[in-house]
Parts: structure tokens; sequence; C-alpha cells
């Protein structure tokens, strides 16, 4: 179950880069710079764009929940270092001060 949720998430993922790839540049530095916004006057291509940014939205809430889902099926299984162990039994030498 546990890599099947992963590969959702890495399917998510790949999904989500390519969406915003496909997005058009809504303006911004752009746009202040000599670009113009005409392209996205058109109604088809509006209606697109909102359907792309639903998409992300929607792909990016997916991915929080599975993220949440994995993290909370696999709770706090991380294995202990033995050497965290030796870290932690080993004592702690005071310095000594020079004299003078």
């Amino acid at each position: 179950m546990l890599y099947v949720v992963m590969g959702l998430i890495i399917l998510i993922a790949i999904l989500l880069v390519l969406v915003i790839l496909l997005q058009e540049p809504k303006g911004g530095l752009s746009r202040q710079f000599g670009g113009s916004g005409a392209a996205q006057t058109t109604t088809g291509v509006r209606s697109t764009t909102d359907m792309l940014e639903r998409i992300t939205w929607g792909l990016a809430a997916a991915m929080l929940v599975l993220i949440l889902g994995l993290s909370k099926m696999t709770g706090n299984t991380a294995p202990e270092s033995p050497a965290l162990e030796d870290i932690e039994a080993a004592p702690v030498e005071q310095p000594v001060a020079p004299q003078e």
C-alpha cells in the first residue's frame, strides 16, 4: 500500500510540472517590459487558462492529502542509528582551564 501511495505522489508531481508548464504567463514582470496580454483576451484561451489553474490546484491538494496520509500511515518508523546511542552513552569531558 505504501508503494502505491508513493507511486501516486510521483505521478501527481510529474503531472503538476506538466500542467504548470502548459499555463500561459499571467504578465507580471514581462508585461512591464513591453509584453502584451492580448493572447489571454480570447474566450477560448481564457477558459483553458481557468481549467489549467483548477487542475493545478486540484493536483496540489491531492498531493498534500497523499503526503499527509503517507506520513500518518508510516508513523515514526525510522530506525535508530547505533552511532547515536554511542554518542549519548559517551562520557562528556570537561575542558581543562589553562594555568598561568
